[in-house]
């Protein structure tokens, strides 16, 4: 084992990089596989040999992977994401203000939805507190019909106490 972690520590100051698994060549995908599927694996469970881990330490990843950084595309596409989430909740609380209730199917179809998806967003976890609380401010607003009660009645529905459409809030 010291033997091929010697080869390693060579190919690393050789090349300047650990072995690829892509690579065409069959001592470099040796040398990966001894590192990915030997090193590492005994690494982590504790049974390396001293002398290896002394030795492989030198070498930036070799132990343990290093996690990669989020690529350019990736942040874009989040930031993408995050732009057009902030402009449908702006939308949902525009249509919450001037018609007071919620979107429904048939008037607003796609703002139903994504406020269905919000809710489940909401409900997993998925969304930092600022945009929570405007998710859930949007989301207390009464569905349609329970508005349309209110404005002919003035009052509550006889069953609104027991009915809630979005619970867990």
């Amino acid at each position: 084992m010291v033997g091929r972690a010697e080869q390693l520590l060579a190919f690393h100051s050789a090349v300047g990089r650990l072995p690829s698994a892509r690579s065409g060549d069959i001592a470099e995908l040796g040398l990966f596989m001894f590192l990915n599927a030997t090193v590492r694996r005994r690494f982590q469970n504790g049974d390396l040999p001293p002398a290896v881990v002394e030795m492989l330490g030198r070498i930036p990843g070799a132990l343990c992977p290093e996690p990669k950084a989020k690529s350019a595309a990736t942040v874009r596409a989040e930031s993408r994401r995050a732009a057009a989430f902030e402009r449908w909740l702006v939308r949902a609380e525009i249509y919450t203000s001037r018609h007071g209730h919620r979107p429904t199917s048939e008037d607003e179809n796609a703002l139903y939805q994504w406020l269905n998806r919000a809710r489940r967003k909401l409900m997993a976890g998925e969304l930092e507190e600022p945009v929570a609380g405007r998710v859930r401010a949007v989301l207390d607003f009464p569905d349609v019909r329970t508005y349309r009660y209110r404005a002919a009645h003035g009052e509550p529905m006889p069953e609104e106490g027991r009915r809630r459409c979005f619970t867990g809030f």
